[in-house]
This record gives C-alpha cells, structure tokens and sequence, in this order.
C-alpha cells in the first residue's frame, strides 16, 4: 500500500470518530442526532449536554483536524498530500465509516486541519471569530469573520507555506500555482 493511500485512509477515519456521539452517548444517554438540531457536532452537543461537554467535543474534532494534517505532512510521499488529508478528515467528519450522512458540519475538524497549516492566520481568525461572538453573540456571523481574516492572511503571506512547495510560486502537482489550489 502506497503512504499516500494509507495517510488518506488514517485522516477518513480520524475523521470518522464520532466523539460528539460519543460523549452525548456517555454522559445523558442520548443520541445527539436525535436531539437539538439534530447534527452530531459540537455546537449541538454544547446547547444539549452544556457549554463544557461542547468545548470539549470541539477540542478533540479540532484535534482530529490537525493530527490529519501531520498525518498526510509526515506520512504522505507528495508534498501535496496535507492538503488531501485534510478533505479526507472532513469527509469522514461529515460521512462517517459506520453512520453514513450522520456527522457533523466539520467546522472544527477544518479548524484543525487550518491550524496545522496555517497557523497564525487561523489564530488570528479565531482571535477575530472570538471577539465578533462577543460583541455580536451570534456563532454564524462570527464565525463568517473567522474565515474571512484567514483568507486575507494568506493573501498576505503569499499562499500556502513553503514547504509544500518546490518553490514559492509553484506547487510540485503539475506545476499549477499555489494560490489557485487554495481557489
């Protein structure tokens, strides 16, 4: 088996674990698709079971983001392949190996896959996404603020990072520009 194959099938199934289910499961008895607005993610698990068993699901999806991205930056022949790894954990988020078209939305499992690959430009996204929920105290319109401010860091620090790369301008998959990847 190729790594680039079982980095991609490590990062589906990373992304496959159902620990929003999982903790609704343990701690109320219930099953989180069930209840609330019926997604198996952490924003539902923090309005049905409480704002901590939330973080707490919301920490270890981010954590299943990033651990995917060095997954496919450690384990993958092609420089490329974080990249891939990171559809990969977001795909078994949202369409997991035992409860197909159950997951969650994958906002924090891309969180994760982000800071691994981006870092200050996530961090500045989070820092923008935590001040806009304060001010505004609505999760949609801030977390719209979040993904904006990466965007616009990464315009600024010229695409994705160098060692991705085989050079600053062009990524080693045909040739094809960084920043149209990212497009």
């Amino acid at each position: 088996m190729s790594r680039d194959i079982l980095a991609l099938l490590i990062a589906y199934l990373l992304g496959s674990l159902p620990f929003s289910y999982l903790v609704t499961k343990r701690r109320t008895g219930l099953d989180i698709r069930e209840v609330g607005e019926g997604n198996a993610g952490a924003r539902n698990v923090w309005h049905v079971v409480g704002p901590g068993w939330g973080a707490l699901v919301a920490a270890l999806d981010t954590g299943k983001g990033l651990l995917a991205y060095y997954v496919g930056r450690d384990l993958g022949a092609s420089k490329v392949m974080p990249l891939f790894c990171g559809f990969a954990v977001a795909l078994g988020h949202g369409f997991p190996l035992l409860r197909w078209k159950q997951g969650g939305k994958g906002v924090a499992v891309t969180l994760g896959f982000l800071l691994g690959m981006l870092p200050g430009s996530t961090a500045l996204g989070g820092l923008a996404f935590g001040l806009m929920y304060l001010w505004q105290r609505d999760f949609n319109r801030s977390s719209n603020e979040e993904y904006g401010e990466v965007e616009h860091r990464r315009g600024f620090t010229g695409g994705w990072p160098a060692d991705h790369c085989e050079s600053r301008r062009k990524c080693e998959a045909g040739g094809t520009y960084v920043s149209e990847i990212a497009r």
